[in-house]
């Protein structure tokens, strides 16, 4: 499920024909990438989605697609971070 907008629609796309058929073809490479990236994404129960930008944007996003919740960032930031220390020879 994409949950952001990522790219126009493609009726939105051909709509807008004064960048001539070069920027439609891109837009539908995009998709075309987009839709084979969300394939892949799918069976490991896995999605696009927006989440805050901050400092904590990665642990966000790790938050969000485990547990379906970002506001969870801080239990999953501070797990990684003792594991990094634990394990520094890792990394």
């Amino acid at each position: 499920v994409n949950d952001g907008a990522v790219l126009p629609p493609l009726s939105e796309a051909k709509k807008k024909k004064k960048g001539s058929n070069n920027n439609l073809d891109k837009i539908q490479k995009q998709q075309s990438k987009l839709s084979e990236f969300l394939s892949q994404l799918k069976p490991l129960n896995l999605s696009i989605r927006l989440v805050i930008s901050d400092i904590n944007t990665l642990f966000r996003a790790i938050a969000d697609q485990l547990s379906g919740n970002e506001s969870n960032h801080y239990q999953y930031r501070k797990e990684i971070i003792e594991y990094m220390g634990s394990n520094m020879d890792e990394f």
